[in-house]
């Protein structure tokens, strides 16, 4: 009678187990959809996958003929913060420059979204650039483009811009987006973003910012 309680027990556990499972399988994939709805209509051929790391979600299309990527990335790396969600947009597109440039706004430590840490060559600030910048490159004798750059980091002024990465194989704006429910966080440790929406008037601004930098890079290299 005894074993018999107990597989009846273990079994409706199972089952509970189970559908919890089956049931948070489906608010995640509700709101990776409710993620790009907005945005969907922004690309061509756009194309949804997981992105290269746990929760991150990924779109790839073209936008007026050019390879773009939207990805967002939960980071939870920063102490005595709450955890944030970081949308990155990407020209993955080849660029006559031959070193990189990594712009970051109110650097304090390792990010999940990015390898700034790893620049070895700090730049010093120019006139003209974010108060609260640091600029890196890979190379030791800084970077020939500050010019150029100075003149397209309007998207700047949005309080939440992160940072700007130039490389010769493309181009990156980083924003964030959104910040873990701080009750819920300090409850459950669950930094739940399965709400968030990207807004396409944002997606824009920053595709267009981007696409204006490289024109301007490209113009650069042939005059």
């Amino acid at each position: 009678m005894q074993n018999f309680i107990a597989y009846t027990i273990a079994g409706l556990l199972g089952t509970v187990l189970v559908r919890s499972y089956f049931a948070q399988k489906r608010r995640k994939q509700a709101g990776a959809e409710l993620l790009f709805s907005q945005v969907r209509d922004l690309l061509n051929t756009p194309i949804h996958s997981s992105g290269i790391s746990l929760g991150s979600q990924r779109l790839d299309g073209f936008y007026k003929e050019n390879a773009v990527q939207i990805q967002t990335v939960s980071d939870t790396l920063a102490t005595r913060k709450l955890p944030c969600l970081w949308l990155m947009v990407t020209i993955p597109d080849k660029l006559p420059v031959t070193a990189k440039l990594d712009m970051m706004l109110r650097s304090a430590g390792p990010t999940s979204f990015s390898n700034f840490d790893f620049l070895r060559h700090s730049i010093g600030l120019p006139p003209g650039f974010p108060e609260h910048a640091t600029l890196r490159s890979d190379h030791d004798s800084g970077y020939a483009n500050l010019k150029i750059v100075k003149n397209h980091l309007e998207f700047f002024a949005n309080p939440r811009a992160k940072e700007l990465l130039i490389t010769p194989d493309g181009l990156r704006l980083v924003i964030q987006i959104a910040e873990a429910e701080r009750s819920r966080y300090v409850v459950m440790r669950e930094a739940n973003f399965s709400d968030v929406q990207i807004e396409a008037e944002l997606v824009q601004n920053m595709i267009e910012s981007l696409l204006a930098l490289k024109a301007a890079l490209e113009e650069h290299a042939t005059s």
